[in-house]
Parts: structure tokens; C-alpha cells; sequence
């Protein structure tokens, strides 16, 4: 009985987050949006902010991100059967001004499924769900800690 590789991708969506601590070393510091990072299970905790355009003025945002990765498990083998590997894990985490926002592709095609478990004004609880794993993500609204755009315009 053996588990396969877990990988996580970050994407974004409205607006490009102005600073970002993906929060482990299997995501460099400078890293592409949308690719695959090869993780290894356990729980994270992630962390963005940024400014968003309003059609008035900049609205900062911030969130923190918990999340949990497992591995599934293979088949049992016995003394005759080696027992088949659990599937590769592949987990998105999508980054945007208001909180989860979530798309429905999944990297080898399949559909990918999104459940809201808890909503609220300062958290918000989704579980992403495919063939094969479960990930559930934890995003908190935050105080920015860099402002990144007010310190460019105090400058």
C-alpha cells in the first residue's frame, strides 16, 4: 500500500495579489501562477494581500489561508497481491481580493467539485473535492501587513 505524489498550484483572480507567502519551501518565492509544485502533506498556512481597484479608489484586502493536504492511500496488498497506489493529488488554492474563489478544472481533465461548509463576514470554509482526495481550505480576512501599493504612493 503506497500513496502517490500531492502537488499544489496557486492561482488568482479580479486582481494579482501585490504580496504573497505561500507559507512552505515546495513553492519557491518566485514561482509561477498556475503551475504545479510537488508538497508534501501536511497543514499550511498561506498568506496574501493587495489592492483591488473599486472605479474610486484602492480597497486593500488581506487573507489568511489555512489548509490541510493528505495523501490517499493505496490498495492493501497481501501475500500475493501488491495492492494498487492511491492516485496522484492535485489541490488548487485561488487567491483574490474577496476571498475563495474557485474554478471548476482539474489538471487531467476531470471535474473538480467545491463546497462551502461555513460562511461568514471574516472566514469562509470550502472543501475541494475530485476523484480520489479531499483538501479543506480555511481563508480569514486579515490586516495587510505590507500595503505594498500605499507605501509606492507615500513614496
Amino acid at each position: 500500500m503506497e500513496g502517490r505524489e500531492t502537488y499544489l498550484s496557486l492561482h488568482w483572480q479580479v486582481t494579482e495579489p501585490d504580496y504573497i507567502d505561500a507559507g512552505t519551501g515546495s513553492i519557491p518565492s518566485v514561482f509561477y501562477w498556475g503551475e504545479f509544485y510537488k508538497i508534501r502533506p501536511g497543514y499550511y498556512n498561506l498568506y496574501y494581500e493587495g489592492a483591488v481597484w473599486t472605479g474610486m479608489t484602492w480597497a486593500f484586502y488581506a487573507w489568511e489561508v489555512s489548509y490541510e493536504i493528505w495523501e490517499i492511500q493505496g490498495e492493501q496488498g497481501d501475500w500475493y497481491y501488491n495492492g494498487a497506489n492511491g492516485p496522484d493529488n492535485f489541490f488548487t488554492i485561488v487567491c483574490s481580493p474577496y476571498g475563495p474563489a474557485v474554478n471548476n478544472s482539474y489538471k487531467s481533465g476531470e471535474e473538480m467539485s467545491y463546497e462551502t461548509l461555513s460562511e461568514t463576514d471574516n472566514e469562509i470554509i470550502i472543501k475541494q473535492t475530485a476523484e480520489g482526495f479531499e483538501m479543506i481550505i480555511t481563508y480569514k480576512k486579515s490586516n495587510p501587513i505590507k500595503n505594498i501599493k500605499t507605501e509606492q504612493s507615500i513614496k
